[in-house]
C-alpha cells in the first residue's frame, strides 16, 4: 500500500512485514521490518527503500529490525546478492541498523551486513541512538 502524507509530503510504502518512509528529520530512508518478513513482501520493502534514497539523493538508511524475526536464508541471498549492489548505485553509504529483539531475526540481520563492503554499517539497541549517529553525519 501506497500512501502521500499530507502533512510531510512524504511517501510512504507500507505492507504486513513493514514500512518504508523518508524522514526528513535524519535525512535518511527508514526501513521498518516486523515479524516473519519474507518473499515478496520482504522484497518489496527493500525495493521501495532503493526507490526513496534515489528520489531523496540519500545516502542513509536506517533498518529498524527491532521487531522483525528470522529472514529465510534465499532472502538473506537475494539481499547480498542483488539488493545490496543496486543500493549502493542508489547512493547509499551509512547503515544504521537497531538489531531485533529476536536473537534470530539478530543473526539474520548480521549475516546480511556482515557482507556490506562499501557501506558504513553500525548496530543500535534504540532507534533514538541511531537517528543521533545518522543525524552526526553531513
Amino acid at each position: 500500500m501506497q500512501v502521500e502524507d499530507k502533512y510531510h509530503s512524504n511517501y510512504i510504502f507500507c505492507n504486513t512485514n513493514g514500512s518504508v518512509q523518508y524522514d526528513e528529520q535524519c535525512g535518511c530512508v527508514l526501513l521498518t521490518l516486523k515479524g516473519y518478513a519474507q518473499g515478496s513482501e520482504y522484497r518489496d520493502l527493500m525495493n521501495q527503500a532503493i526507490l526513496l534514497l534515489k528520489k531523496h539523493n540519500c545516502s542513509k538508511l536506517l533498518g529498524n529490525t527491532s521487531q522483525s524475526e528470522v529472514i529465510p536464508l534465499e532472502d538473506q541471498d537475494w539481499t547480498n546478492s542483488e539488493w545490496a549492489e543496486r543500493a549502493i548505485q542508489a547512493g547509499l553509504r551509512y547503515n544504521a541498523i537497531v538489531l531485533a529483539e529476536d536473537i534470530f531475526g539478530r543473526l539474520s540481520i548480521e549475516s546480511i551486513t556482515e557482507s556490506a563492503k562499501t557501506v558504513v554499517v553500525q548496530y543500535f539497541n534504540s532507534l533514538s541512538e541511531a537517528k543521533k549517529w545518522l543525524n552526526a553525519i553531513a
